[in-house]
This record gives C-alpha cells, sequence and structure tokens, in this order.
C-alpha cells in the first residue's frame, strides 16, 4: 500500500516468511516501486529480515525488537527513511490484538 499524506509517501508491507532470499527480492521489488515517488518517503512494515539491506539513499531507522509481543526479541519489523530522518521512540505498549508490538518513529521533515 502507498499513499500520500501531505507532503509524505507512506508505503507499508508484509514480506514473506518462506525464507530470506524470497523477502529480499520482495523488498528489493516494493523499494524500486518506490523510485518514482517524490521525497520524503516513509516504508515500514514486517520485513521478515533481521538485517534487510537498503540502497544508497534510504536510512535503516535503529527500532528496538518488537517480535514476539509478549517478550520482543526479534527485530523484523523495519523503518526505512528516504529524504528525511528520524529515530524510534520507546515502544507504545502491548497491542490487543498484534503478534508485534507497535513501533513509534519520530521523523525529522
Amino acid at each position: 500500500m502507498r499513499c500520500r499524506v501531505g507532503d509524505l509517501t507512506v508505503a507499508t508491507c508484509h514480506l514473506s516468511v518462506e525464507g530470506r532470499p524470497i523477502a529480499r527480492r520482495q523488498l528489493a521489488a516494493v523499494l524500486a516501486w518506490l523510485d518514482d515517488a517524490p521525497d520524503p518517503v516513509v516504508l515500514l512494515g514486517d520485513l521478515n529480515l533481521r538485517d534487510p539491506s537498503v540502497p544508497d539513499g534510504w536510512h535503516l531507522v535503529d527500532v528496538p525488537p518488537a517480535f514476539p509481543s509478549h517478550a520482543p526479541r526479534i527485530t523484523i519489523d523495519h523503518v526505512l527513511l528516504r529524504g528525511c530522518t528520524g529515530r524510534a521512540l520507546p515502544h507504545a505498549g502491548r497491542p490487543a490484538v498484534s503478534d508485534h508490538r507497535p513501533i513509534v518513529v519520530e521523523l525529522d521533515l
């Protein structure tokens, strides 16, 4: 999903759990799909990758582990930025229905 919120392009995705090679190809395809989006761009979601590699021009926000929600210890949820910077804030608490905790990022636009 991709939309414009004011001057900001926001996209979200949930990549494959079938293995890192598939999720890496999917991430490359999503980033290519965002090539024509005007900056600033935020891509967020469950990438199912512990160490996503991002191309030049993108910034991977250092976020806290958010999975599993009852005792977060794995970082597979990520926020990637292009044309802006940002930082993760403390966890927003436990979700009512998700197996992932929410991630809050403050953007510098």
